[in-house]
This record gives C-alpha cells, sequence and structure tokens, in this order.
C-alpha cells in the first residue's frame, strides 16, 4: 500500500489527463474497500458486531460517490479493474467529483453510498457528523498495512482514535521560479522562498512587468486563497486550534500572513488582474507560464515538475524548498482518500 500512498495526488482545479500519471499499482487501490462498503451506520461499529468477515463473498450493488471514473485513461482503466474484481457484484458510481451538500443529503435521507472518493481534510468534518464509518474492522479483515503510510496521511483520516479513510496519494509544495527570469533581475531563489517576506515584496517588484496598465509577468503568486495555511504555519500559527475544535483565523499571525499574500497581489494590480493572467496561460502544455517567461516564482505541489518535464523540459526551471520565516523547510501533505 505504501506504493500506492506515495504517487502524486492531483487536486480537482489542476486534474488533467497528464498530471494522472499515476503507476498501474494504484489502478487496484479503489478496490481495497470493495469488501467493507456494506453499511452507513457510524453506530453500528459499536454493537461488537463483526461486519466486515474477511473471508464473506461480495455480491449486490457496491454505489460509490466522488469517483470520475472517466476523468482520463488512468481513472477509467482502475474503474475497469475495479468492476473485474468485485464480479459477480457490480459497481454504481455517480459522476463527477464528490458533491458534499449531494452526499450528507444522501446520508440524511437514509441513502448513503456505501464508498466515497474524497480529499482527506474533508473527512474529520464528515466523521464528525456521523456521515462515516469507521473502518478498524475493515482494515483488521483486509490486512491492511496501515503502519506502511505516512503518519501524515493517517493523522489526516483519524479522528478519536478511529481510521475513517484510507489515504491515496500525497503532495507537498515546494518553490518554482524561472531561472532566467531570477538571474536577469539579480536574485537567487533565497529571495523568493519565503524566508523573507520583505525579499519576496521586494523580488515581486522587481520581476513584474507590465505594458502599459496590462500586467505583462507575474512577479510572484503567493498561491492565495489555497496556499493560505502554508504562509500562516510559515509565519508560526495554524488556521485551526490543535483539537481542530476552534477556528484561529482572527489570529494576528494569520491576520499577517493574508495581508501580506494580499499585498503580493495588490502590487501587481490586485488579485483579479493576477488570477485573470494566471488563468489565461496553458497550464499543462507547452505554452505554460514558466517555458513561456511570464511567471517569476510561486510555490507550488510537487506534481507539477512532472508536468514540466514533458511538455517543456528546456525550460529554465529553478526548484527551491518553501521556508519559514525562520529559514526552515515547510509544506503541508495533502491528498485524497
Amino acid at each position: 500500500m505504501s506504493t500506492v500512498e506515495t504517487q502524486m495526488y492531483h487536486p480537482p482545479h489542476h486534474r488533467h489527463p497528464r498530471a494522472r500519471r499515476a503507476a498501474t499499482a494504484a489502478a487496484a487501490f479503489s478496490l481495497v474497500l470493495t469488501a467493507c462498503a456494506t453499511g452507513s451506520q457510524p453506530t453500528s461499529m459499536e454493537s461488537g458486531t463483526d461486519m466486515f468477515p474477511a473471508g464473506d463473498e461480495v455480491s449486490g450493488v457496491l454505489n460509490i460517490m466522488g469517483y470520475n471514473a472517466d476523468a482520463d485513461e488512468v481513472a477509467r482503466t482502475r474503474a475497469d479493474l475495479a468492476t473485474k474484481a468485485v464480479a459477480p457484484a457490480t459497481i454504481k458510481a455517480t459522476e463527477g467529483e464528490l458533491d458534499v451538500q449531494q452526499f450528507l443529503s444522501a446520508v440524511a435521507a437514509g441513502d448513503a453510498p456505501d464508498l466515497i472518493y474524497a480529499n482527506r481534510d474533508q473527512l474529520g468534518t464528515f466523521a464528525a457528523r456521523n456521515a462515516i464509518m469507521p473502518l478498524d474492522q475493515c482494515i483488521s479483515g483486509e490486512q491492511i498495512a496501515i503502519n506502511d503510510f505516512r503518519e501524515s496521511a493517517i493523522t489526516q483520516v483519524t479522528l478519536d482514535g478511529h481510521i475513517y479513510g484510507i489515504p491515496e496519494f500525497n503532495q507537498v509544495q515546494i518553490l518554482m521560479a524561472n531561472g532566467d527570469l531570477l538571474e536577469d533581475a539579480g536574485l537567487g531563489t533565497a529571495d523568493v522562498d519565503g524566508s523573507s517576506w520583505d525579499k519576496v515584496t521586494a523580488a515581486n517588484k522587481a520581476l513584474m512587468r507590465k505594458n502599459g496598465n496590462k500586467l505583462s509577468v507575474i512577479g510572484f503568486d503567493s498561491k492565495l486563497p489555497e496556499f493560505l495555511p502554508l504562509w500562516a504555519k510559515s509565519n508560526g500559527v495554524d488556521l485551526v486550534s490543535a483539537d481542530g475544535k476552534s477556528a484561529l483565523l482572527d489570529d494576528p499571525k494569520v491576520v499577517e500572513a493574508l495581508e501580506f499574500g494580499i499585498g503580493i497581489y495588490a502590487d501587481q494590480g490586485g488579485f483579479g488582474t493576477v488570477k485573470a493572467f494566471r488563468d489565461s496561460a496553458d497550464f499543462f502544455g507547452k505554452g505554460n507560464q514558466f517555458a513561456t517567461n511570464v511567471l517569476g516564482a510561486m510555490p507550488m505541489e510537487q506534481w507539477y515538475i512532472n508536468i514540466l518535464n514533458d511538455v517543456s523540459e528546456q525550460a529554465p526551471m529553478a526548484f527551491d524548498t518553501f521556508k519559514t520565516t525562520a529559514g526552515q523547510p515547510l509544506s503541508f501533505g495533502t491528498g485524497s482518500a
């Protein structure tokens, strides 16, 4: 299972056929729970009944929500393998990514799917609302080697000592930069790695370009709002309390991180201006922002390196770890389950 878990995960807003070149070992991953996705009442686990006897034959219909089998050729291959593996049972899957409201409505109506495919950061909320079952018996019955997974990934799917999902894929953030643009501005990765926000602010102004009032080169992309947790942690604070029950969004250090990230955009004409220019790039193709020299630097998930290597291997790239304001390497791990 560790082979599967360490494959790169691609968030829904960046998914693309080229971004899903996972190893074929991942193809069978969604089969892991086929023998155990037979109930939807979390309280049933407390009754002492063995709901997931390891030797039971699979039958009936396995209802899945959140797995998009038509996303690309990899997703289709996995779905085909799963269909064969559960035979003579059949699979019924709702198309598209997991719709949280649709899922919770189905749970409330007593018509919950047997299995969901979701982002790991969603599972705590689902578990706290008793919308999903703990998988302890399933893990034991299927002999899933939980210790083979990354500790951080297991922590993300654990609540009150119970595991509610099997982690899949792992993504972390690193610094990606256009080496030529840095060199032309007399800068290096240390100026944009996050260790000094003053340096990042200055580098952003040095790297950005405008044709009149129109932005032509993004100096630095702070990647708000999705990377606010990264900037907040870099500043020494989390967005939620250690027990996950209290929001810390009004912490002065979180506010400071938000103001810094917004300031990076304000210096380039505002968030809307930067986002519109960012979205116009051929992100997954040869005309990506690094290959066309229209982006100085940004933090980004590590899977994007594969894309760049595939479509623009001659792009003048420079890479480094993202760092805290104390100069220590930092990233946060996310993925699906």
